[in-house]
């Protein structure tokens, strides 16, 4: 592996780390003795709020990842949850969904975008529950939830205060992982892949098992009938057009056994399901991750970390025009999460330029960047 995309994994792996917690302790085993090493403080994974006026992030601020939520100029940043990531806001702005590892296993949370009524709805699931999505109309939530004993990871939808959880699939060595929701509400994506029946147990999982990746499947949740699209590539990010009829995706460009890491944007027409590569050229040979649309689906953001530099850029989806907007910054640049505030006017994304990350916002024509979280490192 280079020293480049040694550098983005690095980076990619701060910004999830609440996502890996350390199983409890032997009681046998002495406790050490050493002082542990302070994380770096940063701040990741920005989400623009329904009015544009608040984003919510998450940040080690307090010692450990939290979810927070600040004012759209970065002022009054606010500590909504202790231990928390990935937040996403409800539609009508006034909850926010987040993965918590608080009960010591990982949850699906809900706190008040104000940080009040913090509501655990998957305490009963004795397995990891992350990855929640809300509705379009805001009345339900569709997470992944891993079974603690068999390899399984299925689809679940839940009513915001808990009740009426239901269990969408049902596969048998089939993890479902990352997911959407389709804009009409009418459907969900997400990506899967297949496990060898002989494989019990996650951490038993290796490149010498029989792992099938499937590309991503839509449920229909009318009839729960299912379509498979871009059948045997390794999917990193999913995300549905909101205007309904596309959805974009970044994707190994080789298989992952091989140690692969680098990854290309693609799209997918649901009315003529052959994947298109939009950064298959000699520009775009590294890591290419994150895929943003803007809310009108005229524009894709995305990231693109070539020759020991990052940069965040948007594609014009009818003319297929592609604009470096952060080449001005210099530098080694280690970019990710980027969203589009709701007017489709400002990116919102993480940076690091060496000094730990931050959240950044600039015009989506690359003019005005400004560090929102500048005065808190």
């Amino acid at each position: 592996m280079s020293k480049s995309v040694l550098a983005v994994m690095i980076f990619l792996s701060l910004i999830l780390l609440d996502g890996c917690k350390s199983e409890e302790k032997d009681s046998s085993t002495p406790p050490s003795t050493s002082t542990p090493t302070p994380l770096p403080l940063g701040f990741g994974n920005p989400k623009w709020s329904p009015d544009g006026k608040s984003i919510a992030l998450t940040s080690n601020l307090s010692g450990h990842y939290g979810i927070w939520v600040m004012q759209a100029d970065g002022s009054n940043l606010t500590q909504l949850a202790e231990d928390g990531l990935m937040p996403e806001w409800s539609p009508d702005g006034r909850l926010i969904a987040f993965a918590s590892f608080t009960s010591g296993n990982s949850d699906v949370w809900i706190v008040g975008s104000d940080g009040s009524n913090p509501i655990n709805l998957t305490v009963s699931n004795l397995g990891a529950d992350r990855s929640p999505q809300w509705s379009p109309d805001g009345k339900h939530l569709a997470y992944i939830a891993e079974d603690p004993s068999r390899v399984n990871a299925n689809i679940w939808v839940i009513e915001p205060d808990g009740s009426n959880p239901a269990k969408l699939t049902e596969d048998q060595n089939y993890i479902y992982d990352i997911l959407c929701w389709s804009p009409n509400g009418e459907s969900i994506a997400s990506t899967v892949t297949v496990i060898d029946p002989k494989v019990t147990d996650f951490e038993d999982i290796t490149r010498d098992n029989q792992v099938q990746v499937n590309g991503f499947e839509i449920i229909k949740l009318s009839n729960l009938e299912t379509a498979n699209f871009a059948a045997g590539k390794t999917i990193t990010r999913l995300v549905w057009s909101p205007q309904g009829d596309t959805i974009a995706f970044s994707a190994l460009t080789s298989d992952i056994a091989a140690g692969n890491t680098y990854t290309d944007i693609w799209i997918v027409h649901l009315d003529n399901p052959d994947p298109i590569n939009l950064t298959n050229n000699t520009a775009f040979a590294g890591f290419d991750g994150y895929p943003a649309w803007s809310l009108d689906s005229s524009y894709l953001a995305f990231v693109s970390f070539e020759e020991g530099k990052g940069n965040l850029y948007t594609l014009k989806m009818d003319d297929s025009t592609i604009t470096n907007l952060t080449n001005a910054f210099g530098g080694i640049n280690l970019i990710g999460s980027p969203d589009w505030s709701p007017d489709g006017q400002k990116i919102a994304f993480s940076l690091d330029n060496g000094n730990g990350p931050d959240i950044w916002v600039i015009n989506a024509d690359g003019s005005n960047p400004v560090n929102l979280t500048a005065t808190y490192q």
